[in-house]
């Protein structure tokens, strides 16, 4: 054996040993915790909780990988940061210890951190920062993560109203989906870029995109979501008065979603349907089915868009008083 091929060896060894002793220092219940975050949040939450009462006890690099996993976790259960201070550290640390991954998981939870204190622009920085630590190169790049992290910024984008910016991220997340091997995802980013072509007012690419991701979703065994995929469409032909079109892709909705219950009636969240269906009998001036639709969505979350809709009912009505009120 040579010297140099000795000294690659003893090298390939201790950073094994390394990887080794770092793996043994994790707890056994932060890598359960972190396994179940994604299927079952609420109980990762609850066994980080309790690994929480003792953190004071861990070293510095076992209280970095607590904290890192609990925001990881925290993020996944829904619940929102309320502090930047124990992100700021955890991500400060991570630039100079640790993976590609774990870096890159760092930033982007201080992003999500800003997203939930409302610092939009810190946020995006951070996602930004997180998308620079990634190693793509790798093997074990992870792609999930880095998915995650160009939806966040296309939503960013999008709440921002820069469509042509919400594009290109939306591009970027289906990249990582299908180098994830997420086909479910790959689509729904498909499906996702229908809201930028609404901001841009492009009506061709918003439909031939909905046709794109319906088709896929029903290819893969997503009948339901292949229904859901034509909710902007649905306006889009309402606009266009072609109501044979409406009309064929309301039933599929109704029928096909999973929104609706035995008696037709739309699922608690899910009532802005009916303003679809409201605007259908009003423009065909089926006026009493249009009354029907328009008060289940004064009934709902959804009213202020039942007022204008009821203004537009009495006008044709001509129920001059009642146009007043609603105006």
């Amino acid at each position: 054996m040579t010297l140099r091929l000795l000294k690659r060896t003893v090298l390939s060894l201790s950073l094994i040993v390394m990887t080794l002793s770092c793996s043994e220092h994790r707890d056994e219940k932060i890598l359960l915790a972190d396994s179940l975050s994604l299927a079952r949040p609420d109980s990762a939450m609850a066994i980080m909780d309790s690994i929480g009462q003792t953190k004071d006890r861990l070293s510095r690099s076992e209280r970095m990988y607590y904290e890192l996993i609990r925001a990881k976790v925290q993020n996944r259960a829904y619940v929102d940061f309320t502090t930047d201070s124990v992100m700021l550290e955890v991500a400060d640390y991570y630039d100079h210890h640790g993976t590609a991954n774990e870096r890159m998981l760092a930033h982007y939870l201080l992003g999500c951190t800003y997203r939930d204190l409302k610092e939009a622009p810190m946020s995006l920085q951070c996602y930004y920062d997180a998308v620079e630590a990634a190693d793509t190169l790798s093997s074990d790049c992870d792609y999930s993560t880095l998915m995650s992290i160009w939806g966040q910024i296309a939503d960013l984008h999008n709440k921002q109203c820069m469509p042509m910016e919400e594009l290109e991220a939306w591009e970027q997340y289906q990249k990582y989906a299908l180098l994830n091997k997420d086909t479910l995802n790959y689509i729904a980013g498909i499906e996702m870029c229908v809201s930028a072509y609404e901001l841009l007012g492009d009506t061709v690419n918003l439909l031939q995109t909905t046709e794109k991701a319906s088709k896929l979703f029903e290819k893969y065994g997503y009948k339901n979501r292949a229904a859901i995929a034509y909710a902007t469409a649905i306006y889009v032909y309402l606009n266009r008065h072609n109501y044979d079109k409406a009309k064929k892709l309301i039933t599929r909705y109704e029928t096909e979603s999973g929104f609706f219950d035995k008696e037709g009636n739309a699922i608690k969240g899910r009532e802005h349907f009916y303003k679809a269906k409201s605007i259908y009998y009003l423009d065909l001036d089926i006026l009493d089915s249009a009354q029907i639709y328009i008060n289940r969505l004064l009934n709902s979350r959804f009213s202020a868009d039942a007022y204008s809709l009821m203004m537009i009912l009495h006008s044709k009505l001509g129920n001059v008083d009642s146009v007043r009120k609603y105006t």
